[in-house]
């Protein structure tokens, strides 16, 4: 365990880290994937488009002329993402699980309803705005030149769906 830490930090030292594909990074799995874009409101088609995000800019890389300091900085955004995100995810599913399990009693009371249901929305807005704000983030570890490379690439994507 000891030599595995040794090489670790050897790499982030030497900036080999940096070097390594977005690929590697941690992910949300399919199925929180695809909760995700069911309990975002509207994220992935509304915001996504316009702000792909640190994994999209690890991808892009070559095109956006990153700096090694820039990669590992986004390296970090997209891991903080993935972390929050699965985080907020499991509140997600927990109100849904409280509200479904009240939604389904014989005669439930229509406050308790109300409050699950606002309950829901709340934690279905902060899973959508824990992705936005590394979304954000990442982008303004950009330089001028870079972002205005990123907002002409993130348009021919919006153009090629």
């Amino acid at each position: 365990m000891r030599h595995r830490i040794g090489w670790i930090l050897v790499l982030v030292s030497t900036g080999a880290l940096a070097a390594t594909p977005a690929s590697d990074l941690p992910k949300l799995t399919p199925a929180e994937h695809r909760y995700f874009v069911h309990h975002s409101l509207g994220f992935h088609d509304t915001f996504m488009p316009y702000h792909p995000g640190p994994r999209w800019d690890l991808q892009h890389a070559q095109a956006l002329h990153l700096t090694k300091a820039q990669i590992l900085a986004l390296r970090r955004q997209v891991v903080g993402m993935v972390r929050d995100t699965k985080a907020a995810l499991q509140r997600v599913h927990t109100a849904q699980a409280h509200y479904l399990a009240q939604a389904h009693q014989p005669d439930p009371s229509i406050r308790t309803i109300r409050a699950d249901f606002a309950a829901l929305g709340l934690a279905e807005a902060a899973a959508a705005s824990a992705m936005m704000e590394h979304h954000l983030e990442a982008y303004r570890l950009l330089d001028p030149a870079q972002q205005k490379r990123y907002q002409q690439l993130a348009k021919d994507m919006r153009e090629q769906h």
